[in-house]
């Protein structure tokens, strides 16, 4: 009699536990330090994401708890935290946040069979690898040159030039602009390079109907006054990375009319108004990676739910193949784990400032 009721509460116990186990969702990004405010956003919109599918009863009727874990956006950090969510049986990673740590990370979930979806990582090499877990819910840095290229070709008589500085970044989006249009140079500068006036020479000698500038903002700023100044009367194009305020700042009048893409505003989507009440109801910020880490969670757990949430192959084949009601409106992937549909519009730069082009 003494075991059999010393032993009933132990039992009962380990019930208790089994039957309430949370679904753990990690989220990893720069939790302290200069880039804290990145990591505050993803944990923001996960941590809401996760309350209001408990909310609606769990998957399959087994809550979700989040953890976090600051990388620092460092790639030896971001392995680590990588091994310390696999030992924790984490389900689902929202991050990581840079680009560098998710490459790193990566890896370490693919072996352990867990699903990584990054709000924010934009590297084009990350989903060139082919890895069956992962996926964006971010534009990629080069898909900007789609719509650079689209903009040439809308013209009949469209030829176009690239300016690059050699950066990875400005390297990728050359790459792929230069492959969807014909007989298209690249010309080369150094990040920095003040001397100019050879590049203008040698696309106002042409008769392009467009430049396109991947560069930063201020190389970009310095190659518009120089185009200007050289009597260039074509289109300038250019990336999101000029999209910044020390480019009208050097730029000046010059920069009236240069068009740049940019990712388009989530909060504008009719599927976030609600979240984005609520979360500014509970004094939360809904800034950069905020919504799209809710909406990593909204796809993980829709996946969960059609297949099982302890497979995580068989929720990644799910995702490739189906859409997703997400707070960024609906979503699908393609083979890589990129958006079918990037997420970029153009901005043109008008009266001091770039201001959204209408649709």
């Amino acid at each position: 009699m003494f075991r059999l009721f010393t032993t009933l509460p132990f039992a009962a116990a380990l019930l208790c536990c089994t039957a309430h186990a949370e679904i753990l969702v990690g989220v990893a990004g720069p939790m302290a330090g200069q880039y804290a405010a990145f990591g505050n956003e993803m944990k923001t919109g996960a941590e809401a994401a996760v309350a209001a599918i408990n909310a609606a009863g769990g998957i399959n009727g087994e809550n979700l708890a989040v953890i976090t874990a600051d990388d620092a956006c460092d790639t030896k950090r971001a392995a680590e935290t990588a091994k310390d969510f696999v030992t924790k049986d984490v389900r689902l990673v929202v991050g990581h946040f840079c680009s560098g740590a998710s490459l790193a990370a990566a890896l370490v979930y693919a072996d352990a069979g867990i699903l990584m979806i990054t709000p924010a990582a934009s590297n084009p090499s990350l989903t060139e690898k082919n890895l069956w877990n992962v996926f964006r819910l971010t534009g990629r840095d080069d898909a900007q040159a789609d719509l650079a290229a689209a903009a040439v070709k809308s013209q009949a008589d469209g030829l176009a030039a690239i300016i690059s500085d050699g950066t990875p970044t400005s390297s990728a989006l050359a790459t792929r602009f230069v492959a969807q249009l014909n007989q298209t140079p690249t010309i080369s500068i150094k990040p920095g390079q003040t001397d100019l006036e050879g590049v203008s020479a040698e696309i106002t000698d042409k008769t392009y109907s467009h430049v396109y500038l991947a560069t930063g903002a201020t190389d970009a700023a310095r190659l518009v006054q120089a185009l200007r100044s050289g009597g260039f009367k074509g289109s300038i194009l250019a990336s999101d990375a000029v999209v910044a305020e020390i480019f009208g700042s050097k730029a000046g009048d010059t920069a009236d009319g240069v068009r740049a893409t940019f990712p388009a505003d989530p909060m504008q989507s009719d599927m976030a108004r609600s979240t984005v009440t609520s979360l500014l109801a509970d004094g939360k910020a809904v800034d950069g990676a905020t919504l799209p880490s809710y909406a990593a969670v909204q796809a993980f757990a829709a996946a969960a739910k059609a297949t099982t949430v302890n497979d995580g192959k068989a929720m990644a084949r799910w995702l490739h193949g189906n859409g997703v009601n997400t707070v960024l409106g609906s979503v699908t992937f393609d083979a890589k784990g990129d958006l079918t549909a990037q997420p970029f519009v153009w901005y043109q730069f008008t009266g001091g400032n770039f201001r959204l082009e209408q649709q």
